[in-house]
């Protein structure tokens, strides 16, 4: 068992692609950075909205409706009662 260990250390030891030398964990260094090129500025969407012409107030109809359900109500139950 100790001789088959040994000799897949040995085969281990030795794998290396075509020869070439042993990495190292340690990056290589270089002498000047690479430049990057600097992202460009994004621009502004434009406002083109179309305009629709709405101008009405929303809670003017809000208050309308609660009006007529509140009256509505009121009609219900003046028939039940009779």
């Amino acid at each position: 068992m100790d001789a088959a260990v040994d000799k897949l250390s040995a085969a281990m030891d030795g794998l290396t692609a075509g020869g070439a030398p042993e990495t190292t964990d340690k990056p290589e260094t270089s002498q000047k950075p690479e430049n990057t090129d600097k992202p460009e500025a994004t621009e502004k969407p434009e406002n083109n909205v179309p305009q629709t012409g709405d101008t009405q107030v929303m809670g003017l109809w809000l208050v309308l409706c609660m009006g007529t359900v509140s009256c509505l109500s009121v009609m219900a139950l003046r028939q039940r009662r009779r």
